[in-house]
């Protein structure tokens, strides 16, 4: 079995919980599907639960897609207030130009 750092096999096996294919986790993190299957054994033989940590999971990608939907409203509202800043001044009025 060729060696791989433990972030790339924890990738794979979480890409694999997700209901990833064999052939897109390879070309996501080059770990063979034979690879990953012994990755799977291992881990589950050291005491993986395999519901609970599809749960987890799931529940980690709804938490995570919530953030990024308010990420995505803050920088709107924050270029909104960026803008309205640029085009008035502190007293509300628009500034004057300078030659």
């Amino acid at each position: 079995m060729p060696s791989y750092d433990t972030a790339t096999g924890a990738q794979a096996l979480t890409l694999k919980l997700v209901g990833n294919s064999n052939a897109e986790i390879e070309a996501i993190t080059g770990i063979q599907p034979r690879t990953l299957n012994t990755l799977h054994c291992i881990a589950i033989a050291r005491g993986l639960n395999l519901q609970r940590a599809r749960r987890s999971l799931i529940t980690i990608l709804k938490i995570a897609s919530a953030l990024a939907a308010i990420q995505s409203r803050l920088k709107r509202l924050l270029q909104r207030c960026f803008q309205r800043s640029i085009e008035t001044n502190t007293h509300g009025r628009k500034p004057a130009l300078r030659s």
